[in-house]
């Protein structure tokens, strides 16, 4: 019998971190799925030129949590909802002083068994 390291470990951690987001796979209706929303800075230093700091936003999910038959794609939409910047759930109304930010999948990255993280961009219905 083979152990399950996603339900051993990647599923306590986003119950722990995580909090509900919507998420809508391009050509479906938004589902809430759990999921730990990281934002952080970066510096990028190149030769000759001034440093600059970039936001690099990510969201870790375990790949179970998702509809039959779908996985996490590029150009798929997720929902985040925030009070201060302390991550809450985006599946319910949200408390004064929340907001809903919206985000685009640009890259999906597998870590390790079950699980992946997905690079998001700022979204916006011009785009």
């Amino acid at each position: 019998m083979a152990i399950n390291l996603a339900r051993l470990n990647l599923r306590p951690a986003q119950r722990l971190y995580g909090a509900a987001v919507l998420y809508r796979a391009q050509g479906e209706v938004s589902t809430a799925l759990r999921a730990v929303f990281d934002r952080t800075t970066q510096l990028l230093e190149f030769p000759g030129a001034a440093a600059q700091s970039i936001a690099v936003v990510r969201l870790g999910v375990e790949l179970a949590a998702f509809p039959p038959g779908t996985t996490p794609g590029q150009g798929d939409v997720v929902t985040v909802a925030l009070l201060a910047s302390q991550q809450i759930p985006a599946d319910r109304p949200l408390p004064t002083g929340g907001v809903l930010e919206t985000f685009i999948v640009t890259d999906v990255q597998q870590d390790g068994p079950g699980g992946a993280v997905l690079a998001l961009a700022e979204w916006s219905e011009d785009a």
